[in-house]
């Protein structure tokens, strides 16, 4: 069996995102508003949609640009002080799937990946990083797949996708991909009847997700001896 390309979402999946979610509340009290945290949770709302509507309904005289390099400058001291966390076990996964060699590409619409390779050497991971500067359109429009596929000359039968969200899932099968993955915690619950756009497996752990990638050649990740 070809052994297929892995393609990971960061934010959720790999890197607990809960530092941007910070800074985005830091943010707005930097400008006098305190906001309900569950508005600026990622997930399946478009936050930068919900941003733009608090900024109008708290009437406040900045532009989306200018609260979001205000939000930059929050997030980098929040990254420095307290530091970037994993998922847990996620650089296990990357290790173990790298040392068999398979091709990773990330895709991140994430706006500070510099500051994360900085400070978590995530990057060298992987073959390839695709990021919202490559793309004209965010998820969930297919851009970001589209724009992956190509990098490697991919087939949708030779990738699968690890995403944590609706609008993920939504990119990466209306990019046509045969096999996405939703990653949600054991403590979310998922729903699927409030899905139009509906994964082809969930897991509650990436390492049922790894176990799932390399029993497809007859592998089988061993927590107790990694170099297996």
């Amino acid at each position: 069996m070809e052994r297929k390309v892995i393609l990971f979402d960061m934010d959720g999946v790999l890197i607990d995102d809960g530092r941007k979610t910070e800074a985005y509340i830091k943010t707005f009290r930097k400008l006098g508003v305190n906001v309900n945290s569950e508005l600026l949770k990622e997930g399946e709302k478009d936050r930068d949609e919900v941003i733009k509507k608090l900024l109008v309904e708290n009437r406040l005289n900045y532009t989306y640009e200018t609260f979001i390099d205000i939000e930059s400058i929050t997030y980098k001291e929040l990254v420095n002080k307290y530091g970037i966390k994993y998922i847990p076990n996620a650089k296990d996964v990357l290790k173990k799937l790298k040392s068999k060699g398979y091709n990773m590409i990330l895709t991140t619409q994430s706006r500070h990946t510099d500051l994360v390779f900085e400070k978590t050497n995530l990057n060298k991971y992987f073959d390839f990083i695709v990021s919202r500067k490559d793309i004209s359109n965010i998820k969930p429009n297919p851009d970001i797949y589209n724009y992956a596929k190509k990098l490697m000359n991919l087939r949708n039968n030779q990738c699968i996708v690890i995403e944590d969200t609706r609008k993920g899932i939504e990119a990466a099968k209306r990019s046509g991909i045969d096999e996405v993955i939703l990653f949600k915690s054991n403590e979310e619950n998922f729903n699927e009847d409030l899905w139009e756009y509906k994964p082809d497996f969930v897991y509650g752990s990436l390492i049922e997700i790894l176990n799932h990638i390399l029993d497809k050649k007859g592998d089988k990740y061993d927590k107790n001896n990694k170099n297996k």
